[in-house]
């Protein structure tokens, strides 16, 4: 089995839902990193 650099790897750091107006539905954020906070995921 070939060996997998773990930076060449593609990763879902969140998933948005819109309407066709392009407001947000839903979202979840995979990513504690990016944002931290409810506050800031709003």
């Amino acid at each position: 089995m070939a060996n997998l650099d773990a930076d060449s790897l593609y990763s879902i750091k969140a998933i948005l839902i819109l309407d066709q107006d392009g407001k947000r539905i839903l979202g979840k954020y995979y990513d504690k990193q990016i944002l931290a906070t409810e506050k800031e995921q709003s």
